[in-house]
C-alpha cells in the first residue's frame, strides 16, 4: 500500500448532512441542501469543501454526491450539478490512491440511467476491490459474497464498513458506510432498492479526475463537456473492476432466449446487465436484452454474423451469444463488432482518417452502428456547418477598414453588455423562481407531511374507535348472553318452584291428613285411656272397699275373740 504523506487530525461530523442527502433519491432535494444559503447544514459548515479544519499543508476535504440518473454535485462546488445520462461502467474518482467506479445503465428510452453498482478499489484497499448492488442485488468483496447484518460492520485493511438501518420516516434502504479515519476517506452509500445513492469525502489527490471532477478547486472544468472530454469513455476490460464477460456469437434463434432485462440497450449494455447477474448466454433483439444460463435454444447461422453486425440490413431474430470471463490478456482494444466491417461504414460517412479512426473506436466500443453513425454524422454536419460560419465571417472581416473594425467592437461589447445584464436578470429571475419553486415544495411536502400525519393520527384513532366498538360490542354481547343465562336459570327456578310447591300443597295435605287420623286416633286412645283409668279407679275403689270390708271384718272378728278369752 502506498502510505500517504498526511494523516488526519479531525473531521467534522457530517451524519447529519450524509443521512439529509441520502435519504432523498431526487437530486432535485440534494441540490436545494446543497447549494442553498438557507440550510443550516451547509451554512454551518458541516458539509462540501472547507467543512474540515486541518493545517495549511493538507487540501481541505470535499464532498462529491451523486444520485438519481444520475446527478453529479462535484468535489469543487455544490452549485455545479452534473447530469450523466450515459450507461456502463466510469469513474467517479481516479487517482493512484482511491478508485471508486459506477455502473450507470437504464432501461428508459430517455436513457436516464442510474448508479446499479459500486466499485471501490485503488491503494487503499490495498489491492482489493469492493462492489455494492442495491438492495435487490449484494455485497462482494473480491468476487465473494459479503453477509453484513443491518446494523453490523467489518473490517477491510485499515477501513471499516458498517451499516446502519434506515430511520423512521427516511426511505427504505440501510446506508453503508466504508470509512478509514486515518486517510480522510469515506464513502456512504444509500442502498435503496434498484439503485444506489452515493456521497464520497476525501482530500483532493494529485492528479484526480472523474465524474466527480478533478477537485482542482476551479469551477470552469467541471461542467458535463468537460468532465466527458476527460472521463466520458466507459470502461472495458481490464479496468473496469466490475465483473464483465466477453459475449462471442454464437448463432440466431426464432424463438425467445432467457430472461427480458431490459430495453433500448445496445450490445455493450446489455453484455454489462447480463455480466453483472452472472448469465452464460445472452441475447438480443431490436434494443431488447435477454439474459440467461441454461442451453441456448436451436440456432441458425446462415447470414446470423452479418445481420447481427448490422441489423438494420434484416431482421435476425435473436442474437445469442455465450458468456466467458475475457482473456486475462489487455483486451481494451478488441472491437466487439467486426472491425473491418465497422471500418467500411465508417469510410462511407466520413473522409478524414482521423474522424473514420474516432468512428472506429466508438463503435467498437459501445457496439452500436446505426445509432453511432447517425449521432456521429448529425455532430460532423453541425462541425462543419460552424466551421463554415466562422470562415465566412473571419473573411468579412478582413474586409473591413479599421473605422468598421472599431464600430464592429463597440457593438460587440455594447451587445455583450446587454447579454450580460440580461443574463443576470435572468439569473435573478431563474433564482427567484427557483427559490419560489423550492418553498412551494417545501410547503407541499410540509402539508402533505401534515397531511400523512393526520391521516395516520386519523387511522389511529378510527383503529382505537373500532377497536373501541368491538370492545362495547364484546361487552354487549356479553351481557346480552349474561342476561339470557339468568333468565333461563330463573325461568328453570321458577319451575323447579311450581314444582315443588305443588309438591309442598299435597305433602301439606297429606300431612294435615295424617294429622287428622292421627289427632283422632290420639282422641279415641285418650278416650280408652280415660276409660281405663276410670274402669282402674273403680276396680281401687271396689278393692279398697273390699280391704276395708275385711279389716272391719277382721277387727270385729278380733274383738269378738277378745270377748270370748275374758272371763
Amino acid at each position: 500500500m502506498t502510505m500517504r504523506t498526511f494523516k488526519a487530525l479531525s473531521t467534522v461530523a457530517l451524519s447529519a448532512c450524509w443521512a439529509e442527502i441520502l435519504e432523498e433519491s431526487s437530486l432535485l432535494q440534494i441540490n436545494n441542501l446543497k447549494g442553498d444559503a438557507d440550510s443550516d447544514c451547509f451554512r454551518k459548515g458541516r458539509c462540501g469543501p472547507g467543512s474540515t479544519t486541518a493545517p495549511p499543508t493538507l487540501a481541505p476535504t470535499g464532498i462529491c454526491s451523486v444520485s438519481g440518473d444520475p446527478h453529479i454535485k462535484v468535489f469543487d462546488s455544490p452549485e455545479v450539478n452534473v447530469h450523466y445520462f450515459y450507461n456502463g461502467d466510469y469513474y467517479l474518482v481516479k487517482s493512484q490512491f482511491v478508485n471508486i467506479q459506477a455502473r450507470y445503465w437504464s432501461s428508459a428510452k430517455s436513457g436516464k440511467s442510474s448508479i446499479k453498482a459500486l466499485a471501490i478499489g485503488g491503494d487503499i484497499m490495498e489491492g482489493r476491490v469492493l462492489t455494492i448492488e442495491p438492495g435487490n442485488g449484494m455485497i462482494r468483496l473480491d468476487g465473494q459474497e459479503v453477509t453484513l447484518a443491518e446494523s453490523g460492520s467489518i473490517t477491510i485493511g485499515t477501513g471499516t464498513l458498517s451499516s446502519t438501518p434506515a430511520a423512521p420516516g427516511e426511505k427504505k434502504g440501510p446506508t453503508l458506510t466504508l470509512e478509514f479515519p486515518d486517510d480522510d476517506v469515506a464513502v456512504k452509500v444509500k442502498r435503496l432498492t434498484e439503485l444506489l445513492n452515493v456521497i464520497i469525502e476525501m482530500r483532493p489527490e494529485e492528479g484526480q479526475d472523474g465524474h466527480c471532477g478533478n477537485f482542482n478547486g476551479q469551477l470552469e472544468d467541471d461542467d458535463l463537456g468537460s468532465i466527458k472530454s476527460r472521463m466520458g469513455t466507459s470502461l472495458r476490460f481490464p479496468e473496469t473492476m466490475f465483473p464483465i464477460m466477453a459475449a462471442t456469437l454464437q448463432g440466431c434463434a426464432s424463438e425467445a432466449y432467457g430472461q427480458e432485462v431490459g430495453t433500448n440497450l445496445n450490445q455493450q449494455e446489455c453484455n454489462m446487465i447480463c455480466s453483472q447477474r452472472g448469465s452464460t448466454m445472452m441475447a438480443k433483439r431490436d434494443e431488447t436484452c435477454f439474459c440467461g444460463t441454461a442451453a441456448a435454444p436451436k440456432l441458425f447461422q446462415n447470414g446470423c454474423k452479418t445481420a447481427c453486425g448490422d441489423p438494420s440490413q434484416v431482421d435476425p431474430g435473436f442474437c445469442v451469444y455465450s458468456m466467458a470471463k475475457p482473456d486475462p490478456a489487455d483486451q481494451s482494444n478488441t472491437c466487439v463488432l467486426d472491425e473491418q466491417m465497422v471500418l467500411q461504414q465508417c469510410k462511407k460517412v466520413f473522409a478524414l482518417s482521423s474522424d473514420v479512426e474516432s468512428c472506429k473506436i466508438d463503435i467498437c466500443s459501445n457496439g452500436d452502428l446505426k445509432g453511432t453513425l447517425e449521432y456521429l454524422s448529425d455532430w460532423k454536419a453541425k462541425e462543419q456547418k460552424e466551421s463554415k460560419k466562422l470562415e465566412a465571417k473571419k473573411q468579412k472581416e478582413k474586409g473591413m477598414t479599421a473605422d468598421q473594425r472599431q464600430k464592429q467592437n463597440d457593438r460587440r461589447k455594447a451587445a455583450r453588455a446587454r447579454k450580460e445584464g440580461t443574463t443576470k436578470t435572468t439569473r435573478e429571475k431563474n433564482a427567484a423562481a427557483a427559490k419560489a419553486k423550492k418553498q412551494k415544495e417545501r410547503a407541499q411536502k410540509e402539508m402533505k407531511n401534515k397531511n400523512d400525519q393526520q391521516e395516520k393520527k386519523n387511522k389511529a384513532e378510527r383503529a382505537q374507535n373500532a377497536k373501541q366498538n368491538d370492545r362495547e360490542a364484546e361487552k354487549n354481547r356479553e351481557e346480552r348472553e349474561r342476561a339470557a343465562a339468568e333468565k333461563k336459570k330463573k325461568a328453570q327456578k321458577d319451575e323447579l318452584q311450581n314444582k315443588n310447591g305443588n309438591a309442598e300443597v299435597s305433602k301439606k295435605k297429606k300431612a294435615a291428613l295424617e294429622e287428622k287420623k292421627n289427632k283422632g286416633a290420639e282422641v279415641t286412645k285418650k278416650k280408652q285411656a280415660k276409660l281405663e283409668q276410670m274402669k282402674n279407679k273403680a276396680a281401687e275403689e271396689t278393692k279398697k272397699k273390699q280391704a276395708e270390708r275385711a279389716r272391719a271384718k277382721a277387727e270385729r272378728e278380733n274383738k269378738e275373740s277378745r270377748k270370748k278369752v275374758t272371763p
